[in-house]
């Protein structure tokens, strides 16, 4: 197995350390490219992308080759090493990776890693994801992963969960809130399937009546049964609101027998979509 005798980014020349250019390159680079937010893994896997070789003949990049890279002091001119990287870059790249590590010994039984339902962008209907970045103000913030929205809602984890609780409590003080939805919000993809061939066949004109008529009235019957099962889900929902106390923190077993996801409206503000479809927000 090979094995460097000098740094990356340095070479020897008349028995003295110079930088190597190329390797120069890689290494502001890699200080870049974590100072901008990149991890140490998506860096590694960049370089290997790019084919840059860690030693002759050899792309082998890691997460820990990298780590060693943005630790080594010797490319801030130290120990005799060249300067590659100035002080302050090298500072502030320590600054941020002791600040990443410190993100590491989050608590991931606090309340907002409890929240196991879909965040729902009420623009496009798509998936909502949460980021945390230390360095804001407010820190956290959910975009929509729809490619053609990225839809933004910026609102702390404090915020976040206090208003689902409020929403929560008031479903509590009056379960009557909870109503059978007068449209069905989600049908199955077997509706969708057969109510599309009856459409086809219709089109068609030349079509077999007693076939249109199995396909409309298994249509039916589905449509029937996800009517009489959402109200019993409804019937359930009640219940389960009526037998809880008001809360004062947040409920995890509530809160999953109950939501189905969680909703961001035009104005930003938390409703949640119970199991039977309907939209509750803390304003009802």
């Amino acid at each position: 197995m090979k094995i460097r005798n000098i740094p990356f980014g340095y070479c020897y020349q008349n028995g003295s350390i110079i930088t190597h250019p190329k390797e120069e390159k890689v290494i502001k680079l890699i200080f870049h490219s974590y100072l901008n937010g990149e991890s140490l893994l998506a860096i590694s896997n960049e370089l290997n992308y790019k084919n840059i070789e860690y030693m002759p003949g050899t792309t082998n990049w890691n997460k820990a080759k990298v780590k060693r890279i943005i630790e080594d002091k010797r490319y801030t001119g130290q120990q005799g090493y060249p300067l590659i990287v100035d002080t302050l870059l090298y500072e502030q790249v320590q600054e941020l990776k002791l600040k990443r590590n410190t993100q590491k010994q989050i608590n991931r039984q606090s309340d907002i890693y409890q929240i196991q339902v879909p965040v729902c962008c009420s623009y496009c209907g798509g998936f909502m994801k949460r980021m945390h970045n230390c360095r804001m103000k407010c820190k956290e913030k959910w975009i929509c992963q729809n490619r053609q929205c990225k839809k933004e809602v910026q609102i702390s984890d404090i915020d976040f969960i206090k208003s689902i609780l409020e929403i929560l409590n008031t479903i509590i003080y009056n379960p009557d809130l909870i109503q059978q939805p007068k449209i069905q919000l989600i049908e199955s993809k077997k509706v969708c399937q057969l109510e599309n061939e009856i459409f086809q066949m219709i089109e068609g004109y030349d079509f077999n009546k007693k076939i249109l008529q199995q396909k409309a009235l298994e249509c039916a019957a589905i449509k029937y049964n996800n009517l009489s099962s959402n109200e019993y889900i409804t019937n359930q929902l009640k219940a389960d609101f009526e037998q809880s106390n008001p809360l004062s923190v947040f409920s995890s077993e509530l809160f999953h027998k109950t939501v189905r996801a969680i909703q961001f409206d035009k104005s930003n503000k938390v409703n949640l979509i119970l199991k039977n479809g309907q939209v509750i927000n803390s304003k009802m």
